[in-house]
């Protein structure tokens, strides 16, 4: 009887919490001028006017490339600060983990707020740069995390032995640590890429006029005009995330990102 209940209980809440996702993607498909639900005919038209919305490809690549760039920073910072971690016990060390993860805990609109108000009383006043920082820091705890993961069950007396035979320390790294932590390393670098380009708070407070990142103009647009497109577009970044963790998912496996 519990485990029906608690069956229940999970399948409900899986409804609940897929059902916005399909009715968007439902919508995208729509004959109608206008957003409705359940949608008026079935078409494809919404689709092929993506990249015809204003600003669009410019906001697009300037996502792309902001992720990728704040992902290569949070691998090489995060495996670092996870490495620093794991090997070594020190006073103040429960303290730094908790630095370093609370980017999830603090709400993501007083860290923007924050760091505009950082940059400003600094004069720093270069989109680009104030961009990628704050990206930085809400997408480096996911590197750190999965990658403190999978040193929980590292064996130290690898790299120990690594060092007797002769290899110095980056040789040592590349030979034998980074074989066994790379599972974590993929995991925390799509983490970061798929959290930095979805991210609309931390851009809608850093971006200027010239630098504009897609959740930005997405909400722009919707705020002047709301038809199915909004749908389309939001329906094809649920598509590639989706295939980017199925192929995470392939590649890794669910069970290596236990302690995430």
């Amino acid at each position: 009887m519990m485990a029906a209940l608690a069956y229940a209980v999970v399948a409900a809440t899986v409804v609940f919490l897929a059902l916005p996702i399909v009715s968007l993607i439902v919508m995208s498909f729509s004959a109608a001028e206008y957003v409705t639900f359940p949608p008026i005919g079935f078409s494809l038209k919404w689709y092929g006017r993506i990249l015809q919305m204003p600003g669009f490809v410019d906001s697009l690549l300037l996502s792309l490339r902001l992720a990728a760039l704040a992902t290569v920073l949070s691998i090489l910072l995060g495996v670092a600060a996870a490495l620093a971690v794991a090997r070594t016990r020190f006073r103040g060390r429960n303290a730094l983990v908790a630095a370093l993860m609370s980017p999830l805990v603090v709400p993501s609109i007083v860290t923007g707020l924050a760091m505009l108000q950082f940059f400003v009383d600094r004069g720093m006043r270069s989109a680009d740069w104030n961009l990628l920082a704050g990206h930085v820091v809400i997408t480096l705890p996911y590197v750190t995390r999965t990658v403190m993961a999978s040193l929980e069950v590292f064996d130290w007396s690898l790299v120990d032995t690594a060092r007797v035979l002769g290899a110095g320390p980056l040789r040592a790294f590349w030979r034998v640590t980074l074989p066994i932590i790379r599972p974590g390393i993929l995991a925390g670098g799509i983490f970061a890429f798929l959290t930095s380009f979805d991210n609309y708070t931390i851009s809608f407070f850093l971006a200027d006029a010239r630098r504009v990142p897609l959740p930005v103009t997405v909400f722009n647009y919707i705020n002047n005009i709301f038809d199915p497109g909004v749908a389309a577009l939001s329906a094809t970044l649920i598509y590639a995330s989706a295939i980017i963790l199925i192929a995470t998912e392939r590649l890794i496996g669910a069970s290596r990102l236990r302690g995430f």
